[in-house]
């Protein structure tokens, strides 16, 4: 009896030994967190594309082509094709104003723009009646009959070259304004700057005499100020689109409170405030007589 009693106690020992076993070797043994990172991590991303400094927009005035360069949102320089419709084919090369547009926009984008670099835009006479905008002996733009003032008319070409190399000072390095164009020494404007709210006038006054004895014209670039001695040229940049004209004082005015120059239709209309009737604007006096 106590034989039997033992080889069951031993069998039963070596039943729970085995179970024990069997369970610790189904056990997992947890190892080391795997490494999801890879050894060598790369980032992907997509390099930007620097915003371009100056743009075009091209549109048809009547039946002609006509391509507009803006600098910083800035109409500058309109160009315009030498012909309409069919006979755009021949000459086409400088006929196309998108083109002719393209190529000064490409060349201002890839220049390295600073204040002392805009310093460096200047104006001098070309051929004809053709005036280059250059920087540092590269042109940028030739002004004439077709590549004209944005908003101006091309009927002075000279002074149009001058304004646009104004526009371009300004937007590319906010240089002061040129008042001369050619091989002579260019000097800044006398004084500093005035700003104040524009107006314009005209209608009623046209053929009548100016304070100063001239004739009214409102089709000429002249203005009326309080002080400034008649003759003296004023560079007109208004504040709202960065448009600007030059300006010479014949007349007495503005005899409204708050206002600092008057100018002609013709001047308004350059800077773009025939609609608005005012704008805020900044005045460079750029020569005055006997100075």
């Amino acid at each position: 009896m106590k034989q039997r009693l033992w080889v069951g106690c031993t069998a039963l020992i070596l039943l729970l030994t085995g179970a024990t076993q069997a369970a610790h070797a189904d056990t997992v043994t947890p190892g080391p967190e795997p490494n999801l990172v890879p050894n060598n991590p790369t980032t992907s991303t997509t390099p930007s594309l620097p915003v371009p400094v100056a743009i075009t927009q091209s549109y048809l005035d009547g039946e002609r082509p006509v391509t507009t360069l803006y600098v910083r949102d800035i109409p500058v320089v309109t160009f315009i094709s030498s012909a309409s419709g069919a006979k755009q084919s021949s000459a086409r090369r400088y006929s196309d104003p998108a083109l002719r547009a393209a190529q000064v926009a490409q060349t201002i984008n890839q220049l390295p723009w600073s204040n002392q670099q805009a310093q460096q835009i200047v104006v001098r006479r070309g051929l004809r009646n053709q005036y280059l905008v250059s920087v540092q002996g590269k042109t940028l733009v030739t002004l004439d009959r077709q590549t004209i003032l944005a908003g101006g008319n091309g009927h002075d070409s000279a002074t149009e070259a001058l304004q646009v190399a104004n526009r371009l000072r300004r937007l590319l390095g906010d240089a002061p304004p040129l008042t001369a164009f050619g091989t002579s020494k260019i000097k800044p404007s006398l004084g500093r700057p005035l700003e104040g709210i524009a107006s314009w006038y005209g209608p009623g006054f046209s053929g009548e005499p100016s304070a100063s004895g001239a004739v009214f014209n409102p089709e000429a670039l002249t203005a009326a100020h309080r002080t400034l001695p008649f003759g003296t040229k004023v560079l007109v940049t208004n504040l709202d689109n960065g448009r600007s004209v030059v300006v010479r004082i014949n007349d007495r005015g503005p005899y409204v409170a708050n206002r600092i120059i008057d100018l002609s239709a013709a001047a308004a209309r350059v800077i773009g405030i025939l609609r608005s009737g005012i704008a805020p604007v900044r005045l460079d006096i750029l020569s005055q007589p006997g100075l």
